[in-house]
């Protein structure tokens, strides 16, 4: 049972990454911002912000938003798990 949780886990943190990676070409803009470009920025500086730790390299930024992906995994999961739990805890 936990081997799952912290596989669905890991899952979300790789997808996370994976889609944040897909998306840094296009942060690059001129002009104001976008909604879905301040949006992904958001999730790219949130609970952990690359540049405050002092975190410059590609390799370290990936790692910071693995790290991010884990967290909000880490939330997520155990979100839908309580959930659940109530949910049956109801029935």
């Amino acid at each position: 049972m936990m081997v799952r949780f912290f596989l669905q886990i890991a899952g979300f943190g790789l997808l996370y990454t994976l889609i944040l990676v897909a998306t840094f070409p296009f942060l690059i803009y001129w002009g104001p911002a976008k909604p879905w470009q301040k949006f992904v920025q958001f999730l790219m500086e949130f609970p952990v912000d690359n540049e405050k730790i002092g975190v410059f390299s590609l390799p370290g930024m990936v790692a910071v938003m693995f790290l991010n992906g884990l967290l909000w995994g880490l939330m997520v999961v155990s979100l839908f798990k309580a959930v659940i739990l109530l949910r049956n805890l109801a029935y």
